[in-house]
């Protein structure tokens, strides 16, 4: 028992001798006076509470920077606004009919169908009612008369409701009579290509249109290809050195339009992003020529941003989300996804215009159910949805301004429509880059590891004086100075239980 007392007793005193050889000794203030012998008990206090105040203040500031460290480390700034045009591309165009129904087409499209005579004006009246498909919220429709138009459909074998859409929309070749991109006229079918957009059936310039091909999909995952389209730049600004437009939305006496306007309505997007609710749109009205002056931003990111957390820096790269159907990955194109997927989750089937969809096309017995879901969709997707802005990306400013169109007042353009005729339902529409410059904006992280640790060191040395010394120090004494002290202490303590070599010699004497 009295072994066990002084065992503990002598590594106390290990332990206290060793604190007091490195409060001596070690590079942070103050410490070495809370051992010192010459000094009262008060003068000890005075400076231990002093230290503790300073390694206080200096754990207050750690917290400090690490919290903003972890919970704010990014910041934009412009790396230059003067990038030439060619840094970034020239943005997509799409152009939609704001009459999204024409009623001639339909009169033809409808003699074309085998009906029988008593339900020809109930098909006639069906046809419009089609709207609903593309007008969110919009209650057009009467459900027996398009069950009447269903039923006459599928007996002549259109089951499906994207082609009956096509036929019965302006065609691209009828929008689109003359197109002139970079001073050069060019034939129109080689810049445009038909589109499928919320809007319904669509022309668009500069979509790179890439969806993931499910049909190919195997064990290892989607195939993506291994080529890819490049977007369109161009070095030149004005409306001359862009693209140039003469359109006809051939105007009619009815319009089947959710707007309640008529004119063409024109997306500019990234070349890369589905053209739907989330693309800049401008309205472009018969007998107008319209402007569209384009300026761009594009957003880069230094290597070290990249090495945070999605969570951290609050986006994406585009190779760090993989979507179902979209080769690269976009905010845009995701939300377009999760509406495809919260609308067949509530309606059991898409709409057509979602052609890369591999599930149910909708029909026109569907139409109650979506135009119930479209109307909330936007809402409900943006809560349901995780879609990280992208990290890396463009972003488009457009400025619109009008003239009236004729042959005198185009006279600036009259080369462009020599041998067009301009007719009181044609617009004239110039999108172009507004200068020879834009801008590029740099993301960095505000406070990197070297900055982090410069300021730990920084906060230390200003309430204790320490430094990284200081923590070798503090190793050096808790472990080798402290394990020597007690081998030592040990060595002591058996030299001093062995008898010497004197002593064992000498002879016992006896008392009598």
């Amino acid at each position: 028992m009295i072994d066990g007392r002084k065992n503990r007793k002598d590594f106390t005193s290990i332990v206290y001798e060793t604190f007091k050889d490195f409060a001596e000794n070690t590079s942070i203030h103050g410490l070495k006076y809370a051992v010192r012998r010459d000094i009262v008990i008060y003068e000890k206090v005075f400076w231990v509470f002093v230290v503790l105040t300073g390694l206080g203040g200096a754990g207050y500031m750690t917290v400090l920077f690490w919290s903003r460290y972890t919970s704010n480390p990014t910041r934009t700034s412009i790396l230059t606004a003067y990038a030439p045009n060619t840094a970034v591309p020239f943005p997509a165009v799409t152009i939609c009919n704001i009459n999204r129904i024409m009623a001639d087409q339909v009169e033809d499209f409808t003699e074309k169908l085998t009906i029988r005579a008593e339900d020809v004006e109930t098909v006639r009246r069906a046809f419009p009612q089609l709207l609903a498909f593309v007008a969110i919220d919009t209650k057009v429709y009467n459900m027996s008369e398009l069950l009447v138009l269903h039923n006459v459909l599928v007996e002549n074998n259109y089951n499906d409701i994207g082609v009956v859409m096509k036929k019965i929309t302006q065609p691209c070749k009828d929008m689109i009579l003359k197109c002139e991109w970079e001073f050069e006229t060019v034939p129109c079918e080689q810049l445009f290509q038909e589109t499928l957009t919320t809007d319904g059936n669509c022309c668009s310039f500069n979509y790179i249109r890439e969806y993931i091909d499910m049909s190919r999909i195997s064990e290892q995952g989607p195939s993506v290809g291994s080529s890819r389209r490049r977007p369109i730049y161009t070095p030149f600004n004005g409306f001359n050195g862009g693209l140039k437009l003469h359109l006809d939305p051939e105007i009619q006496a009815v319009q089947y339009s959710s707007l309640h306007s008529s004119g063409l309505k024109v997306m500019v997007h990234s070349p890369w992003d589905y053209p739907g609710s989330g693309s800049i749109y401008k309205i472009v009205s018969a007998g107008r020529q319209s402007y569209l002056q384009v300026s761009a931003s594009k957003i880069v990111c230094s290597s070290d941003f990249r090495q945070l957390s999605i969570q951290q820096r609050q986006c994406a790269y585009s190779d760090e989300v993989k979507l179902r159907y979209f080769k690269l990955y976009s905010d845009t194109n995701c939300l377009t996804e999760c509406e495809e997927k919260y609308l067949y989750a509530k309606c059991g089937c898409v709409p057509f215009y979602y052609p890369f969809s591999t599930k149910r096309i909708c029909n026109l017995t569907s139409i109650p159910c979506l135009d119930d879901a479209i109307g909330t969709t936007l809402v409900n997707i943006t809560k349901a949805c995780d879609c990280p802005s992208q990290c890396e990306d463009i972003f488009y400013n457009v400025l619109s301004s009008t003239a009236a169109l004729g042959r005198e007042e185009a006279a600036p353009t009259s080369d462009f429509f020599e041998d067009q005729n301009v007719t009181g339902n044609s617009i004239a529409l110039y999108v172009y880059f507004q200068g020879l410059k834009q801008t590029i904006l740099y993301k960095d992280i505000i406070t990197s590891t070297i900055y982090l640790l410069s300021s730990f060191g920084g906060v230390y040395s200003l309430f204790l004086g320490c430094s990284f010394i200081s923590v070798v120090e503090i190793v050096y004494y808790s472990t080798f100075r402290l394990l020597v002290n007690m081998k030592l202490i040990g060595r002591i303590d058996k030299a001093d239980a062995r008898p010497r070599k004197d002593e064992a010699k000498q002879p016992v004497e006896f008392l009598n």
